[in-house]
């Protein structure tokens, strides 16, 4: 099984987590997987888009993806993973970086209750920016919200739900929760609180982000600028509009 989860709302800071993780000598890992949030490895055969993104983000065939998937023990999954993977550094541990399981954690917990879980969140007009910048930077603001925002208010309230039964141990399970912007403002203090958190000893190197092989991390650095970023390209009445209509829903997810 995996040495450590990484899970979280989408775009508040996952990538980057498994970027300086795969720092780490004898540790490492590809792209996503996904298969936690299935009922047993065989059903992940056609669980889309998840299995679609195996090939590349693991160095897969598809043969290899039918002998992978081809049992009913997670154990046996990601060991055939590690056996077939031809982008992973062997010999090594390896992490499962998937954003969804934030959203679908008890699905995870039943698949893999010994895991340790490291789930990470932002702010929620970066988190808007960051939707408003993939999918409509290029259309009117007012239609993007009122086109996008309830379907995305609906999936972030999930996972903001999911960290708080977290925090009242209605979820039973080995936990850590950050914010992007503990990672960004407090650095060190906040990696190596993750890094005890695994079992491993934090190296200041590690934020020497080398060799990246996603093009999802825009920089070789840890910088201030990818938490705050919508403060920058929003307009101020803007970010109040989103600070409304959000500010009711997620209240612990603002940073000031």
């Amino acid at each position: 099984m995996p040495k450590f989860v990484i899970g979280g709302v989408e775009h508040s800071g996952t990538t980057l987590l498994s970027d300086i993780f795969r720092q780490v000598p004898g540790l490492d890992s590809g792209f996503e997987v996904g298969v936690l949030l299935c009922n047993t490895p065989k059903e992940f055969r056609t669980f889309k888009p998840f299995i679609d993104q195996m090939p590349a983000g693991w160095g897969l065939t598809e043969e290899d993806l039918d002998y992978i998937c081809d049992t009913d023990s997670f154990q046996d999954f990601y060991e055939r993973l590690y056996e077939k993977s031809q982008i992973i550094k062997k010999p090594c541990e390896i992490f499962d970086k998937t954003p969804r399981y934030a959203w679908g954690i008890e699905k995870c917990i039943s698949n893999y209750p010994d895991g340790k879980y490291i789930l990470t969140y932002k702010d929620p007009r970066a988190l808007f920016y960051s939707n408003y910048k993939r999918y409509g930077e290029n259309v009117n603001f007012k239609d993007f919200i009122e086109n996008n925002l309830p379907k995305s208010i609906k999936y972030w309230l999930k996972i903001y739900e999911n960290y708080q039964k977290i925090k009242k141990e209605e979820i039973k399970g080995n936990f850590l929760i950050v914010s992007l912007e503990e990672i960004t403002f407090d650095c060190r203090k906040t990696l190596e609180k993750i890094f005890e958190f695994v079992g491993l000893e934090f190296n200041l190197d590690y934020l020497l982000l080398r060799n990246l092989r996603y093009r999802h991390t825009r920089a070789d650095y840890i910088s201030a600028k990818i938490a705050l970023e919508y403060r920058f390209k929003l307009k101020k009445e803007e970010i109040k509009i989103i600070t409304q209509e959000l500010g009711g829903i997620l209240n612990e997810w603002f940073y000031e």
